[in-house]
């Protein structure tokens, strides 16, 4: 009796210990996943995203003038110069022309136009040193400004009920990939979070050509108006993030859910392989068992998110492989005394 209560005990103990161990890998998963999707993504730099840098501008009391740092015009009309087309910047005070100040940091970029309404569009475009990757989820994040009426510091007044349109675009060797052609409805003297998810796969006819980010003020008269009689038009920019996400070859995912169903289709198979063990003894080597897949699950989730996809594919491929050939027993499986 008091043998049969020291095994019991003992077993109490291990129970314990490997439901334990378990939880915790478990818990591990989880975590690393939820880690991976946290460092995964990466900033793709962009040279003043948020418009601060003024250097070469002329500064006129809350405005700039003269092409952003970083950016380079975009005119395929030729609208820029002229008298009445005004690139640069403005530092929105939140009360004139905007309900708040600046999305990010003090300034905007502005793209304003009092004269050559409807004659085409214009904006700024920047090429970055990042090329387009394959197997890539990019997501393109800009604030747009639908400006408001408003008196400038000089006393100046400026009509700008109306708004003429946006686009900004992802470009790859000068070719868009990616567009969003005024989708948002942005509230006058409000700004609105354009968020641009593109997908790229293993294949894409620009992959290795530099990425492009294209902001454009479409400069389109509103209805019931004339070049003569249009309000001023200006389309405002600020806090333009480009990020980037790898994600893992589909061949990788396939290979790594077989691994796992022949894993379990081996403990299923194995679990009451011997009839002389009693359930106690059995118990105890499948939890080991499920221990042990659990942590090869962790060591397959990792290779599949963070290492190169030949090393993931490779990785999983010989497992699965072992596992098939040789039934997973000496993986899986420890070898108990029942006594």
């Amino acid at each position: 009796m008091i043998v049969n209560f020291y095994k019991e005990t003992q077993e109490h103990t291990f129970r314990t210990k490997i439901v334990k161990l378990h939880r915790l890998a478990v818990a591990s998963i989880i975590a690393m996943g939820w880690l991976v999707g946290e460092t995964n993504a990466f900033s793709i730099p962009i040279i003043n995203p948020g418009f601060e840098d003024v250097s070469g501008q002329t500064v006129f009391n809350e405005f700039t003038f003269g092409e952003p740092e970083g950016w380079d015009f975009y005119d395929p009309n030729n609208i820029i110069p002229d008298a009445g087309t005004f690139t640069g910047t403005l530092e929105p005070n939140g009360t004139d022309f905007f309900n708040t100040t600046a999305p990010e940091g003090n300034r905007v970029g502005i793209l304003f136009n009092s004269g050559r309404e409807g004659e085409g569009e214009y904006g700024y475009a920047q090429t970055l040193a990042a090329v387009l990757q394959a197997n890539t989820e990019y997501s393109l994040t800009v604030e747009v400004g639908n400006i408001a009426s408003g008196t400038a510091q000089n006393g100046t007044f400026f009509n700008l009920n109306e708004f003429p349109g946006y686009r900004v675009e992802l470009l790859a060797g000068g070719v868009v990939i990616a567009q969003d052609n005024n989708s948002l409805t942005i509230p006058e003297a409000e700004f609105a979070t354009l968020i641009m998810p593109i997908l790229v796969g293993a294949t894409h006819a620009q992959l290795g050509q530099n990425l492009g980010i294209r902001l454009v003020n479409l400069n389109v008269i509103p209805d019931g108006f004339t070049q003569g009689t249009s309000p001023d038009l200006e389309v405002d920019f600020d806090d333009v993030v480009l990020s980037a996400t790898a994600i893992p070859e589909p061949t990788s995912i396939v290979l790594l859910t077989s691994g796992l169903a022949a894993m379990a289709h081996r403990l299923r198979a194995h679990r009451w392989r011997s009839p002389r063990q009693n359930r106690s003894w059995a118990w105890r080597r499948d939890a080991c068992s499920r221990g042990r897949l659990v942590f090869v699950l962790a060591v397959l989730l990792s290779l599949a998110l963070h290492a190169p996809a030949s090393v993931a594919w490779a990785a999983t491929f010989t497992i699965t492989q072992y596992i098939q050939d040789n039934g997973g027993a000496e993986l899986f499986e420890d070898e108990f005394d029942d006594g």
